[in-house]
């Protein structure tokens, strides 16, 4: 990860220590960005001596997390840095955050016109 990636994903970790993913859905075209959606956020589990304990987030955590995400610049630094492009008809994606594992990853795929026949028909006049 580059400088600022690496500061505004480092500035999240340490803010939020049980985040382990976060994952959304983005789209735009016509030459600009359009928005993120479908956004989540996955906590850690932590280990107590006799059992494991699930770490529920409450909408309102959830939000606040995805507000605080959204307050850097990490998820416009991901879109740059793996060249998503919204010119013309643009892109759609999914970025997915690991916070345990320090990796980003972006799936995003792009339109392509494909032209079908309808094929050749002759008649006479």
């Amino acid at each position: 990860m580059k400088n600022i990636l690496k500061k505004e994903f480092n500035a999240v970790k340490k803010k939020y220590p049980l985040l382990e993913k976060f994952q959304c859905n983005f789209c735009g075209s016509g030459d600009s960005f359009d928005s993120f959606y479908d956004e989540d956020v996955i906590l850690s589990t932590k280990t107590d001596k006799e059992c494991d304990i699930l770490v529920e987030c409450t909408d309102k955590e959830k939000d606040d997390i995805i507000a605080a995400i959204h307050k850097t610049r990490l998820l416009w630094e991901i879109l740059q840095k793996w060249g998503c492009c919204f010119n013309d008809e643009g892109c759609r994606g999914v970025i997915t955050i690991d916070f345990i594992d320090s990796t980003v990853t972006v799936d995003s795929e792009y339109p392509e016109t494909i032209w079908h026949s309808f094929g050749e028909e002759s008649r006479k006049i």
